[in-house]
């Protein structure tokens, strides 16, 4: 075994890290790192709100680099073994550089199901992409199970997440589930903010309603939506019942490449809609 391929051992795994913020907040983030069959070095972070994307690893010195562009968003981790543990500078645009350390066993990621905080009479009104107001609770959604999806155009975890929205609205439309998107935008304007919720909306060919909720600000969730008291993070998944009781909330979503964990939350998803279907 060549020392670049001992190197790699040591690196491949779950590694259970912690971004200790400025102010001296903790944030769980699991770092995956794997080799294909190709012997390709892939990886990925999890943290509470989703996943940094499939990066492409390769070797510097002793030191481990995953990176991931999509045109839109940069994910970069350069990951140093520190003895048994690991020390990783990390970049995720539009978020500013930060530092994770981790080890074999360490702290979990929190449960997505109760990150959110939602209370009782969840309210909402905002317009869709021709100016009609479009409110929740209405007759509109009145006997639906709905899934009120809190999103925004420039999340490229709401982009991996968006195509499982279009299986789950192909196969349960027509038996009683609707999704509606609310769309908290970062361009410049909000005519940009409308134009880039249109140009998603139509190169995705999305069916279901999908309204600008307005600015991508600290807290804005929960001021602009009622019942909203914690908010976690973009995508945040509201699943509500025919008699419009909220009966199950998701922050975040693994994308394809956390592997198994994306499996996972696509059956749950599924099983909370089959759930609330057969009321």
């Amino acid at each position: 075994m060549d020392s670049t391929s001992k190197e790699l051992k040591a690196f491949t795994g779950e590694w259970y890290c912690i971004d200790k913020s400025e102010n001296g907040k903790e944030t769980p983030v699991t770092l995956i790192i794997r080799t294909k069959k190709n012997g390709t070095i892939e990886g990925t972070g999890i943290d509470p709100t989703g996943d940094f994307g499939v990066m492409v690893g390769h070797f510097q010195a002793d030191k481990l680099v995953l990176s991931r562009f999509d045109g839109q968003s940069l994910s970069l981790v350069v990951a140093k073994l520190d003895g048994e543990g690991l020390q990783a500078a990390v970049s995720t645009s539009p978020r500013s550089q930060f530092t994770i350390s981790g080890a074999r066993k360490g702290v979990t990621l929190p449960d997505p199901t109760k990150v959110a905080k939602i209370n009782p009479g969840l309210r909402f009104s905002f317009n869709d992409l021709q100016g009609k107001t479009v409110n929740f609770p209405s007759e509109e959604f009145k006997g639906k199970v709905v899934i009120v999806n809190v999103m925004g155009t420039w999340c490229h975890n709401c982009h991996d997440e968006t195509p499982f929205l279009l299986e789950l609205y192909a196969k349960y439309h027509s038996k009683g589930l609707e999704i509606v998107s609310l769309c908290f935008e970062a361009q410049e304007t909000e005519e940009q903010d409308l134009k880039a919720i249109a140009r998603y909306k139509n190169s995705r060919k999305i069916p279901y309603t999908m309204l600008y909720a307005g600015k991508l600000e600290d807290g804005a969730p929960a001021k602009k939506i009622t019942g909203i008291e914690n908010f976690g993070g973009y995508p945040t998944n509201i699943f509500v019942a025919r008699n419009g009781k909220i009966e199950a909330t998701h922050t975040g979503f693994w994308g394809p490449a956390t592997g198994e964990k994306h499996t996972q939350i696509k059956k749950e998803f599924e099983d909370t809609i089959n759930q609330l279907l057969s009321k």
